[in-house]
């Protein structure tokens, strides 16, 4: 069987329906469908989607569940298991510490939750080569300074599990040109 790689592979947007649906109800959330099964499908894109837009819409519930440290480092280890049992051995997964931020959890917090996960699915399974690309968001001008920080934390943790920044987001809505001074 072959090694395989995978380069861009967005943690919130690869969670378990099952541990989407276990740390809803663990923070007390309220869900609208009866079960994993039917959450599953709130989750998955459909397969008629024409916009990058709607596609993003699939990311709003799986962040609502990772604005704790501990849920981010399951969900990132959990990730992991499963890239090795799909015999993948290198991998680029990414996430916005930024949007972890909404219940009072610092990006520094976020981004060390990510690495924990990571090391600790390392050392079950060490064949794996992980690194984490932190994403700075597209979005209004008041995102700019959650973006400097996700930049600064890119710099600090780099070389620790932590390989690279990246832009995620809405581009048709935000252009990238609007970034070229913040990746400067």
């Amino acid at each position: 069987m072959k090694n395989l790689i995978e380069l861009h592979l967005h943690i919130d947007g690869s969670i378990r329906p099952s541990t989407v649906w276990d740390l809803a109800h663990k923070q007390n959330m309220v869900l609208t469908v009866p079960n994993p099964a039917a959450l599953e499908k709130e989750l998955i894109v459909p397969d008629n989607c024409t916009a990058l837009t709607e596609y993003l819409e699939r990311f709003t519930l799986p962040l609502q569940v990772l604005q704790e440290a501990d849920a981010i480092t399951r969900v990132t280890y959990e990730l992991a298991e499963d890239l090795a049992a799909e015999n993948i051995t290198c991998a680029e997964l990414r996430f916005a510490p930024g949007s972890c931020t909404r219940k009072g959890l610092f990006q520094e917090e976020a981004v060390e939750a990510a690495i924990c996960g990571v090391k600790q699915a390392i050392l079950v399974y060490p064949h794996l080569h992980i690194g984490l690309i932190l994403c700075c968001m597209r979005g209004d001008h008041d995102i700019n300074k959650a973006n400097k920080e996700t930049i600064r934390l890119a710099a600090k943790y780099l070389g620790n599990v932590v390989c690279g920044i990246d832009l995620a987001g809405a581009e048709t809505l935000y252009p990238t040109s609007d970034y070229e001074g913040l990746f400067r």
